[in-house]
C-alpha cells in the first residue's frame, strides 16, 4: 500500500500530544483526575475532552530530552523466512516483579483500601498519555535508558525533511521525496510502489545506496527497530499503581512474522505483525511511545504515518497456530449488518461512570475475557471453514428476520444439500442390520478378539452414513440399558496430515491429552497390548471407525498392521470398522496384515435407478416440487454412469435452483406448472445434467470476453505468486495493469474491472465478498481442484498423475494449500515427473531443492529425472550427496545405471557396479538387468554376457529380454535367436525384440515368419511389434500384409499414436497407396517431425513434388516445427524427380543459411541427381569438386548415370574408370560405363568393359520383380520359366505383345548392351521380369483391378513405354515401384511424365 508521508512540524503539537499520534483514530475520550502527583512523573489531569485530531498525519516522532537531527536509514535486510521457534521470552526484560501479598487477618476498611492496588483507565506519564487499549513500543533490554531515534522522517536520497510530499516504498519502507526519484513523480501512484533500489536488488544487481552528508549519520526509527527485533510492541490491558508508588501495566505482546514458527511468508506485508496470547507485567518506564496497530479496514484507510502496523491474526505461542482476530474480537465485516438491530450483539461498555475504579488482584487476570462473536455459519468461523475458502461467506440470517415464507422449491433446495443429514437412510436396511449385528456381537464379547469389519464399495453408496446411522440407533439402546456402554471414535483418513497421525487422534479421543504420534503409539501399545489404563473409559469397549482406510497404507504398511493387530490382543476391547472406496485393498496388503482383517467383509454395491429414486423421494417427502418422471430421469442417468447418490442429489438440487431462478427472474413461465405450482421438470433436470457432465466452468470461460480471460489469468498468476488461496481486487488490478502493459494492451480501468469481476462472480467462476464493489474485497477462484479433500488425497493423485501439466497443477494447489513442507507429497510429485517420457529438468530440479530433507525415495526419483535430462552423469553427483545423509537401496543403483546407459558412460557405470557389489545390491535382479543394459549400450557385449551367465538361478523374464535386446542391438541375430529359443518363458517383448532384429538386419521374410508364429501361439501384440512388421511390409511392398496388420491394430483397439501412425503412413506410401497415407496423415491426433518427414518423402517418391513442397511450408509456418536432415532429403528428392531446378537450389541454400543444417552426402546426392537429370552435368561435376566432404562412389555413380542419360561420353568415361578403380567389385559401375559405350555404339569398348568385369569376378545383379496375389508373394526374374503357371504366363505375354503392337508399339532396344541382332534384342526385352509379373497379374486379377509390382532395379525405357500402352489398351491401373520411385500408369500416361 502506497503511503504519502506529509511532514508536520513537531513544535506545533501540544506537549502532551507529542507521543500520541491521535490523527490515526477519530474519537473523543475523557481524562480522569486523581489529586495525586507521582514522584515518577505520572500526573493526573482534570477531566476534559480531547480535541478531534487532524486528518493528515506524518511519520510519528518521539520527543526526546535532547533531540538530535538524525538521518533516516534503510531498514535492515529482512530476516530469513526459515521457520524457527520464537526466542522472545518476557523474562528477558528483568523487570522487578512486585512482591506477592501475604495473607493477613482482616482489618478495617480504611486500612485495607490504603494497601490495595489502584487501577486507572488513563494516565499521563513522562509527557505522554497512555490508556488501556493503546499500542506502545517497549524497550527490549533494561539497559536501554537512552534510545537514539530520528525525530523526523528524512528522504533516503537527499537526507532532508520538510513539508514536501514523501512516498514510502512497500519493500524497504523508506521514504523518498517525489522530486528526488528518477524519474521524478508528480503525484502519488495508486497501488503498491517499490523504489528503484529494491527493484534492482530483486533483479540480483549490486545496489549502491546514497550515503548521508558529512556530519550526519543514519539513525533507525522505532519502526525499523521493531521490525529488526530490537524493540517490542505491546497492547496495554491494564494500568495500576503499586503500594510503593511505582506505575505498572499489564501488556499483551505482538510478534513479527520472523519470530513465529512459520517464519515470514511471501504473503506477509512488511508492516504486518501478530498479536499473541502471551501477557506480562512491566513497569511504565519501559514504554517508549505509542504505535498504532490496526485491523485491515483501518489499515486500508491509514495513508500516512510511520508507526502504523497491520494485525489480522493472533498467534498461539504454545501450539504455533494462527486465528483471525475477527473470530476472537467479533469484528464486523458488513457495514450494513451493523445497523440492523437483529444483528446487534452485547458490547463491552468502555464508558466510565466513576473517577476511580478499584479491582482485586484476582480479577485482573480475566479483565479482557470476552465471549466469541463469530457468527455460526460465517466462512471465517470454525464451523464455516472448508477447504481454504476462508474469510469469504455470508452471515446466517435468523429465521425471524426472513421477510417471506419459504416456497416449495426453496425447501427442496435446502433438503437436497449434501451437507444436510437425511431423517432416514433408505435402501441399506440389509447392510445396516449386518453392521448392527457385528457391533453388538463384538461389544458383548469381553475379549473382543480379532473383531474387524471391512466395508468396501464405490463412492457415494452410503457406507459411512449407514455406519453412523447404526451408531445413533445403538446409542439409544445404550441409554435404554439394552446393551453395554461403549466408546466411539470416528476418523477420516483424508483429514490426517499423515497416516501416522491416526495414533495421536486415537489417543487424544481416549485420554483427552495431545501428544506426538510416536509417544501416542507407545501409549496405545501399552493400552491395547498390556492393558494399561490411562482414561476413565478404559473399561468400555472402544469402536474405532476409520473412513478412507486405503489412505493409511504406507510403504511398510506398519500403520495398518498396528491398528488391525490391536483387536487380536487379549482384553484390548477394541473393534475396528474400516471403510474404503477400493474393492481390492486386502489383495494389496501383506499377508500378515490382510489376515488380521478377518473374514467380516461387507460390500456396498452401486445404487440402481429405483434406489436412487427412493433416496431422492425420501428427502423430498412432503415437498411438492418435482415431477415424478424428472426424478426418475435423473436417477436413471446417474445409475447408468456411477450409481453415486451424491451426484443424483446434486443434479436434483441444481434443477430446483434453475427452476427457482427462472421463476423469480421472470425469464419464462414453466410449461409444467399445474394449479399455480411450479414443478421441476425434465428440461431443468437435463440442464443440470449438462452442467455436471460437461464442465460448466470451462464452457463459461470459453465463451467469456477477452477482458474476462485477462482477469482470470491475472488472478491465477497472483494466487500462484503469493501462495495464498485468495487475493484482493487492488492487487489483482495491479497485475492486470502489468499484463496489459507488457503485451501492448490498453488498461481498461478499475471501474471496468469491477464490472468484469461482478459478472464472473455471477457465473460462480470466482467467489467474492457480498455486496459492495470496493477495491479491497477479497477474491477466490471457484472451480474444482486437482487436489482432493486432504493431504493424503493429494498423495494418491500425485502417484496417478500422467502428464507434466497435471503435476504442475497439483504443485500449484499444494502451494496454495500450504502443503509444500510435506516431504512425502513433494516426493510423490517428483515421482510423477520421473515417470514422464520427457520431464522438464529445471522444474524437477527446483522441486527437489524445495524439499527440506529429501528422502531416499525423493533422491531416487531425481536420479531418474537426471537420466532423461541433457546431463545424465550429474546423477552421480546427486548420488554422492545422498550418501551423506541416507543409505541407498536397490532402486538407487537401477536408476544410476540407467543414467550411465543413456550417457554411454562405461567407466562411471563400472564404478557404480563396483559400489553395488560393495553394498550388497549387485545380486538384485533389477540391478542385474540394468547392468546388462548398461554394458550392451556401451558396446561391451562380453560384459553383458558375463553378467547374464552369473547366478543363473536369479534370472527373470526381463533378464532374458535384456540379453536378447543386447544381441539384436549389435546385429548378432543368430545369437539372439539362440537366446530366444532357450527362454523358459516368452512374453510380447521377447517376440517383438526378435522380430525387430530380423527386420533391422534386412531378413524381412524371416521377420514375417516369426510374426506369423507369434500369432499362431496366441501372444497378444503390442505397438512395437506392429511397427516392426509394418516396416517389413513397407520394404517388401506387401500391401495386403500391411493392411492385415492395420486391421489387427484396429481390432485390438490400439490408439493411433505418433509411432504407429507414422509406420502406417510409411507402409501405405511405399506400397503405392498414397491416398491412404494422406487420409491417415490428416486424421492423426498428433504428429511429430518424423511423421512430416515420412509424408514428404512419400509424396516425393510418387512424383507429387508440389504437394511435398506445400507440406514443407506447412511444417515450418503453420506447425512451427524445425525441419531435420531427413526433411530436406525428401524435399530435394521431390525437386529431383520433378525437375524443379530453381526450387531445389533455393531449398539447398536455406537449409544451410536459415536452418543451420550442414549438408551431408545424401543432400549432395539429391542435388547432383537433380542437376544431372536436368542436363546441368557440368554444374553437377563442379558441385562435387567443391564439396567439403570427400565424395563417395554412390555420388560419382549418380553423375555417371547423368552422363549416360545425356550422352556425355568423355566425362562419363572418366568417371566410370575412376569408379572401377574405387570399387572394382561393384557391378553397377561396369554396367553404367558399358551403357554409355553402347549408346554411342562403341561395341568394342562394351566388350572390353564386359571382359574386365569377368576378369574381376563381378556379375551383374539379377533384376527381379515381386507381385502379391492370392495371399502369396510371387517373384520373377528375366526369362523365368520355373513358376507353376509358366505356360499361362507366356501365353498371356504373347496376347499382350499382340495387343500393344496393334496399338502402335515399337520396341526400344537401346537398353540392350550386347552387340546382337535387332530381333534377338527384342526377344531379350520381351522377357524382362516386370513383364512376366505383369502377365501374371493380368491372369490372377479381375478386369479393372489395379496391378502392383515391386522391382529392385530402375525400370528400362522400353518397359516403361509398354506399361503406358497396356494401361490404355487393357483399361488397367498399374503401379510399379522401382529402385528409384513410383510409377502410376493410367489411361496411357505415367505420373512421372516420362522424367525419371
Amino acid at each position: 500500500m502506497t503511503r504519502a508521508l506529509n511532514q508536520v512540524n513537531e513544535s506545533s503539537l501540544p506537549q502532551e500530544k507529542k507521543c500520541r499520534r491521535t490523527s490515526l483514530c477519530f474519537y473523543k475520550r475523557s481524562l480522569f483526575l486523581i489529586e495525586y502527583k507521582s514522584p515518577f512523573g505520572a500526573v493526573m489531569a482534570d477531566k476534559r475532552d480531547l480535541q478531534t485530531p487532524p486528518k493528515k498525519r506524518s511519520k510519528s516522532s518521539r520527543p526526546s530530552s535532547d533531540p538530535k537531527s538524525s538521518s533516516p536509514s534503510l531498514p535492515p535486510t529482512p530476516l530469513s523466512a526459515t521457520p524457527r521457534r520464537s526466542t522472545r521470552r518476557r523474562a528477558s526484560l528483568h523487570f522487578p516483579t512486585p512482591p506477592p501479598k501475604k495473607r493477613k487477618t482482616p482489618k478495617s476498611t480504611a486500612e485495607k483500601k490504603q494497601k490495595q492496588q489502584v487501577f486507572y483507565k488513563k494516565v499521563v506519564y513522562d509527557g505522554g498519555e497512555f490508556e488501556v487499549g493503546d499500542d506502545v513500543y517497549v524497550k527490549r533490554r533494561e539497559d536501554e535508558d537512552e534510545v537514539e531515534v530520528q525525530v523526523e522522517e528524512q528522504c533516503r536520497v537527499c537526507f532532508k525533511s520538510g513539508k514536501a510530499v514523501m512516498i514510502e516504498c512497500d519493500d524497504c519502507l523508506c521514504g523518498f521525496h517525489l522530486k528526488c526519484l528518477k524519474p521524478p513523480l508528480k503525484e502519488v501512484p495508486p497501488g503498491d510502489w517499490v523504489c528503484g533500489f529494491c527493484e534492482a536488488r530483486r533483479l540480483g544487481k549490486e545496489v549502491q545506496l546514497p550515503t548521508p552528508p558529512k556530519g550526519k549519520k543514519l539513525v533507525r526509527t522505532f519502526r525499523e527497530k521493531l521490525l529488526s527485533s530490537d524493540l517490542w510492541a505491546a497492547r496495554i490491558e491494564s494500568i495500576w499503581k503499586e503500594l510503593d508508588g511505582t506505575y505498572w501495566c499489564r501488556v499483551r505482546w505482538y510478534v513479527i512474522p520472523e519470530e513465529t514458527e512459520a517464519g515470514r511468508q511471501p504473503h506477509n506485508l512488511r508492516r504486518e505483525i501478530y498479536r499473541t496470547n502471551d501477557s506480562a507485567n512491566i513497569e511504565m518506564e519501559s514504554i517508549l511511545q505509542h504505535c498504532f496497530v490496526m485491523n485491515p479496514r483501518e489499515y486500508a484507510k491509514a495513508n500516512e504515518g510511520d508507526d502504523v502496523f497491520l494485525c489480522e491474526y493472533e498467534y498461539d505461542i504454545h501450539w504455533y497456530s494462527f486465528k483471525r482476530l475477527a473470530e476472537i474480537d467479533g469484528d464486523k465485516e458488513d457495514d450494513d449488518a451493523e445497523s440492523d438491530e437483529d444483528w446487534k450483539r452485547d458490547k463491552d461498555s468502555d464508558s466510565d461512570t466513576e473517577e476511580e475504579v478499584e479491582f482485586e488482584e484476582e480479577s485482573t487476570k480475566n479483565i479482557l475475557a470476552k465471549p466469541s462473536r463469530a457468527h455460526e455459519l460465517a466462512a471465517n468461523s470454525h464451523k464455516g471453514r472448508f477447504y481454504g475458502l476462508q474469510k469469504i461467506g455470508m452471515k446466517q440470517i435468523p429465521k425471524h428476520v426472513r421477510c417471506h415464507k419459504q416456497t416449495a422449491l426453496e425447501r427442496a433446495k435446502s433438503t437436497l444439500l449434501l451437507a444436510s443429514l437425511p431423517k432416514s437412510l433408505p435402501c441399506r436396511d440389509k447392510e445396516m442390520l449386518e453392521i448392527s449385528a457385528f457391533i453388538k456381537g463384538a461389544i458383548s464379547d469381553d475379549k473382543c478378539l480379532g473383531r474387524c469389519l471391512y466395508i468396501h464399495g464405490v463412492p457415494g453408496t452410503g457406507k459411512t452414513m449407514s455406519v453412523l446411522a447404526v451408531m445413533r440407533n445403538l446409542r439409544s439402546e445404550v441409554d435404554a440399558g439394552s446393551i453395554r456402554p461403549y466408546c466411539f471414535i470416528e476418523i477420516n483418513g483424508l483429514k490426517l496430515a499423515s497416516p501416522e497421525n491416526i495414533y495421536r487422534v486415537i489417543y487424544e479421543a481416549l485420554s483427552g491429552h495431545r501428544v506426538g504420534w510416536k509417544k501416542a503409539l507407545h501409549l496405545l501399545n501399552e493400552r491395547f497390548s498390556n492393558g494399561k489404563k490411562f482414561g476413565k473409559d478404559d473399561d468400555k469397549p472402544c469402536i474405532l471407525l476409520i473412513d478412507e482406510l486405503d489412505l493409511l497404507v504406507t510403504r511398510n504398511q506398519s500403520v495398518l498392521y498396528n491398528i488391525l493387530d490391536w483387536p487380536t490382543k487379549p482384553n484390548s476391547k477394541l473393534v475396528v470398522i474400516g471403510i474404503a472406496n477400493t474393492m481390492d485393498l486386502p489383495e494389496k496388503l501383506l499377508p500378515r496384515i490382510s489376515s488380521r482383517m478377518g473374514i467380516q467383509r461387507l460390500c456396498f454395491g452401486p445404487y440402481n435407478y429405483r434406489q436412487l429414486q427412493e433416496i431422492i423421494s425420501s428427502r423430498l417427502r412432503g415437498i411438492d416440487a418435482f415431477e415424478k418422471q424428472a426424478i426418475e430421469f435423473a436417477s436413471r442417468k446417474v445409475a447408468a454412469i456411477s450409481g453415486d447418490a451424491r451426484r443424483a442429489l446434486e443434479i436434483c438440487r441444481r434443477a430446483a435452483e434453475i427452476t427457482d431462478y427462472r421463476i423469480k427472474k421472470l425469464i419464462s413461465t414453466p410449461k409444467n406448472a399445474s394449479e399455480g405450482k411450479a414443478l421441476v421438470g425434465m428440461a431443468e433436470v437435463e440442464a443440470a445434467i449438462q452442467e455436471m457432465f460437461q464442465a460448466p466452468h470451462i464452457q463459461v470461460m470459453k465463451t467469456c470476453s477477452k477482458l474476462s480471460k485477462i482477469y482470470l489469468t491475472a488472478m491465477v498468476y497472483e494466487l500462484y505468486k503469493t501462495g495464498m488461496g485468495e487475493t484482493t481486487f487492488e492487487k489483482l488490478a495491479m497485475t492486470v495493469y502489468n499484463l496489459c502493459t507488457s503485451n501492448g494492451e490498453a488498461f481498461p480501468g478499475h471501474d471496468m474491472l469491477l464490472k468484469v469481476g461482478c459478472k464472473l462472480g455471477e457465473c460462480r467462476i470466482i467467489l467474492c465478498e457480498s455486496g459492495a464493489k470496493h477495491r479491497l474485497q477479497k477474491l477466490q477462484l471457484n472451480f474444482p481442484s486437482i487436489c482432493t479433500e486432504g493431504k493424503q488425497g493429494i498423495t494418491l493423485v500425485g502417484q496417478l498423475l500422467v502428464s507434466v501439466e497435471q503435476t504442475k497443477q497439483a504443485h500449484a494447489h499444494m502451494i496454495v494449500s500450504g502443503l509444500t513442507a510435506n516431504t512425502q507429497l513433494m516426493a510423490h510429485l517428483l515421482c510423477s515427473l520421473s515417470l514422464s517420457s520427457s520431464p522438464p529438468f529445471p522444474y524437477s530440479l527446483s522441486l527437489y531443492h524445495s524439499i527440506p530433507s529429501p528422502t531416499v525415495f525423493a533422491s531416487n526419483n531425481m536420479i531418474r529425472c537426471f537420466s532423461h535430462s541433457p546431463s545424465p552423469p550429474h546423477s552421480l553427483l546427486l548420488y554422492s550427496m545422498l550418501l551423506r545423509h541416507a543409505k541407498p537401496n536397490n532402486y538407487t543403483f537401477t536408476f544410476l545405471l540407467q543414467a550411465c546407459s543413456v550417457a554411454s558412460a562405461l567407466p562411471e557405470g563400472a564404478q557404480v557396479h563396483a559400489h553395488a557389489i560393495t553394498l550388497g545390491f549387485a545380486d538384485f535382479v533389477f540391478v542385474r538387468n540394468a547392468l546388462i543394459h548398461l554394458y550392451s549400450s556401451c558396446s561391451s557385449l562380453e560384459c553383458s554376457a558375463r553378467v547374464f551367465e552369473d547366478n543363473v538361478g536369479s534370472r527373470d523374464i526381463v533378464t532374458w529380454n535384456s540379453m536378447l535386446s543386447a544381441f539384436v542391438r549389435h546385429g548378432q541375430i543368430d545369437n539372439a535367436r539362440k537366446v530366444f529359443d532357450k527362454m523358459p518363458k516368452r512374453d510380447v517383448v521377447s517376440w517383438s525384440s526378435v522380430i525387430s532384429g530380423y527386420v533391422q538386419n534386412g531378413m524381412l521374410e524371416q521377420g514375417l515368419e516369426c510374426f506369423k508364429e507369434m500369432r499362431d501361439k496366441g501372444v497378444r501384440l503390442n505397438e512395437a511389434t506392429l511397427v516392426s512388421v509394418l516396416s517389413a511390409s513397407a520394404q517388401m511392398g506387401l500391401l495386403e500384409h500391411g493392411r492385415l496388420v492395420h486391421s489387427l491394430a484396429e481390432s485390438f483397439k490400439f490408439p493411433l499414436t505418433v509411432s504407429l501412425g507414422t509406420a502406417l503412413i510409411d507402409m501405405y506410401a511405399k506400397c503405392g497407396c498414397i491416398e491412404q497415407s494422406r487420409h491417415l496423415f490428416s486424421t492423426m491426433p498428433a504428429r511429430d517431425i518424423w511423421t512430416w518427414n515420412v509424408m514428404i518423402c512419400g509424396l516425393a517418391s510418387h512424383g507429387l513434388a508440389k504437394e511435398a513442397l506445400q507440406h514443407f511450408e506447412r511444417l515450418t509456418n503453420e506447425e512451427g516445427l524445425r525441419p531435420a536432415n531427413v526433411t530436406f532429403i525428401g524435399v530435394l528428392g521431390a525437386c529431383s524427380r520433378a525437375g524443379l531446378v530453381s526450387e531445389g537450389r533455393h531449398y539447398f541454400k536455406i537449409m544451410t543459411h536459415k536452418y543451420g543444417i550442414q549438408p551431408v552426402m545424401e543432400h549432395y546426392g539429391c542435388m547432383v541427381d537433380l542437376l544431372g537429370r536436368a542436363g546441368f552435368v557440368d554444374e553437377a561435376a563442379e558441385m562435387i569438386d567443391k564439396m567439403t566432404l570427400p565424395p563417395d562412389p554412390v555420388l560419382w555413380a549418380t553423375l555417371l548415370c547423368a552422363c549416360r542419360m545425356h550422352g556425355s561420353i568423355e566425362l562419363g568415361e572418366k568417371i566410370g574408370n575412376k569408379l572401377i578403380q574405387l570399387d572394382p567389385t561393384h557391378d553397377g559401375h561396369y554396367v553404367q560405363l558399358a551403357g554409355i559405350y553402347a549408346k554411342a555404339k562403341k561395341w568394342e569398348d562394351v566388350v572390353r568393359v564386359r571382359r574386365l568385369m569377368t576378369a574381376k569376378h563381378t556379375n551383374k545383379a539379377a533384376g527381379w520383380s515381386l507381385i502379391e496375389a492370392q495371399g502369396k508373394v510371387h517373384k520373377f526374374v528375366a526369362g523365368d520359366r520355373e513358376h507353376e503357371r509358366s505356360q499361362e504366363i507366356y501365353k498371356m505375354l504373347e496376347t499382350i505383345v499382340t495387343r500393344i503392337a496393334e496399338a502402335g508399339y515399337s520396341p526400344n532396344v537401346s537398353s540392350v548392351l550386347h552387340d546382337i541382332g535387332e530381333e534377338e534384342k527384342e526377344n531379350a526385352i520381351k522377357e524382362h521380369s516386370e513383364r512376366l509379373a505383369m502377365a501374371f497379374g493380368m491372369l490372377v486379377t479381375g478386369n479393372g483391378d489395379c496391378i502392383r509390382i515391386v522391382k529392385n532395379l530402375r525400370v528400362c525405357e522400353d518397359c516403361h513405354e509398354v506399361r503406358k500402352i497396356i494401361s490404355e489398351v487393357f483399361g488397367r491401373e498399374i503401379i510399379v515401384r522401382d529402385g528409384s520411385r513410383f510409377h502410376h500408369f493410367k489411361e496411357g500416361k505415367c505420373s512421372c511424365l516420362d522424367y525419371w
